[in-house]
C-alpha cells in the first residue's frame, strides 16, 4: 500500500512538472514570437530609413549631374473640371530641371466652360498636346494619353499633385544608367498620410518610398501612378473598367512582364487636402 501511495505521489509530482514545463514552454514561445515581431518591425523601420537616406544622396547627385537632353519625356495628365488645380500642376511641370518634355493633356469630358479654361492654360505652350478621352474615367484617359505620346520615356502627373523639379531629370538619368530596366518607381511626399489612408488623426508630410515587389502588388498597391516612369516600349494598358486604383492594376500587370527597379528620388508632392481627390465613379477622373 505504501509503495502504491509513493508511486501515486511520484506521478502527481511528475504531472505537475509536466504542466509547469508546458507552461514555461508556452511562455517562452510567446516571448520568442514577440521578439521576432519586434525585430521584424525594427528591421522594417531601419530599411525605410535607409531608403529615405538613399533619396537624399541620389537626388543630390542627380541635381549636379550633366544629363544629355536628347531624350523626350512624355508626361500624361488626365483632368476633369479642375482648371485651378491643373494650373498648379502645370506650373510644377514647367519648373522642371530637365527641359525636353511634352505634356499629353487628356480632357475627361469636362464641361464646356472648364474645357475652355483648361485650353487657355496651355494655349501658348507648343509642348502641350490636348487629347479628348475616348471613354469616361481615369483609366481610359490614361490609355488615350499613352497612345498619343511621342517620347521615349513616359511619366504621369495627376492634376491635383505637383511634380518635384528634379523628377524628369532623375528619370532620364536613371534609364541612361540602367539600360536593362523598363520601369522605375520613385518616391512621393504625402501631405497627410492619415487623410490619404482614410484613418483618424492628422500628420505632417511624410516620405513614402516602399520597395516594390511584383508578388506584393498582387495584394496591395506599393507606389502611385505619379511615381512611375517607364519606357514607351512598355505597352501595358489600364483596365478601363477601373474607376480608381487603375495605377495599381497597371503596375501589377506591367511588372509581371517587364524589368523594374526602385529609383530613390521624389517624384511628386501628393496632395490629400484637395476636395474630391479620388475618383468616385467611372466618369470622374481624379488623382
Amino acid at each position: 500500500m505504501r509503495e502504491r501511495l509513493h508511486s501515486l505521489a511520484d506521478r502527481v509530482r511528475l504531472d505537475r512538472r509536466i504542466v509547469h514545463a508546458t507552461s514555461l514552454a508556452a511562455k517562452a514561445w510567446h516571448l520568442v514570437d514577440f521578439v521576432a515581431r519586434q525585430t521584424t518591425e525594427i528591421e522594417g523601420r531601419v530599411q525605410h530609413l535607409e531608403r529615405v537616406a538613399s533619396i537624399d544622396s541620389t537626388m543630390a547627385w542627380v541635381e549636379r549631374a550633366t544629363v544629355p537632353t536628347e531624350t523626350l519625356v512624355s508626361v500624361v495628365t488626365v483632368t476633369k473640371d479642375r482648371p485651378e488645380l491643373l494650373a498648379r500642376a502645370l506650373e510644377s511641370l514647367r519648373a522642371q530641371a530637365y527641359p525636353n518634355w511634352e505634356l499629353i493633356l487628356v480632357d475627361d469630358h469636362s464641361t464646356p466652360a472648364n474645357a475652355a479654361a483648361m485650353a487657355r492654360l496651355v494655349a501658348d505652350d507648343d509642348r502641350v498636346t490636348q487629347v479628348s478621352a475616348e471613354l469616361h474615367g481615369l483609366a481610359a484617359g490614361r490609355n488615350s494619353g499613352r497612345r498619343a505620346v511621342s517620347g521615349q520615356i513616359v511619366t504621369y502627373l495627376d492634376d491635383d499633385n505637383e511634380m518635384h523639379p528634379l523628377w524628369l531629370k532623375a528619370a532620364v538619368w536613371a534609364f541612361q544608367q540602367r539600360p536593362e530596366i523598363d520601369i522605375f518607381c520613385g518616391g512621393r511626399v504625402i501631405e497627410d498620410i492619415h487623410h490619404a489612408g482614410g484613418t483618424a488623426g492628422r500628420s505632417f508630410p511624410t516620405v513614402h518610398f516602399e520597395a516594390v515587389d511584383s508578388q506584393v502588388l498582387e495584394r496591395r498597391m506599393q507606389s502611385d501612378g505619379g511615381c512611375i516612369a517607364h519606357r514607351a516600349s512598355v505597352r501595358t494598358e489600364s483596365d478601363a473598367r477601373f474607376a480608381r486604383s487603375d495605377d495599381w492594376d497597371w503596375l501589377a500587370r506591367a511588372t509581371r512582364d517587364h524589368s523594374y527597379e526602385m529609383l530613390p528620388c521624389i517624384a511628386v508632392f501628393y496632395a490629400t487636402g484637395t476636395p474630391d481627390r479620388l475618383s468616385t465613379g467611372v466618369g470622374r477622373a481624379r488623382g
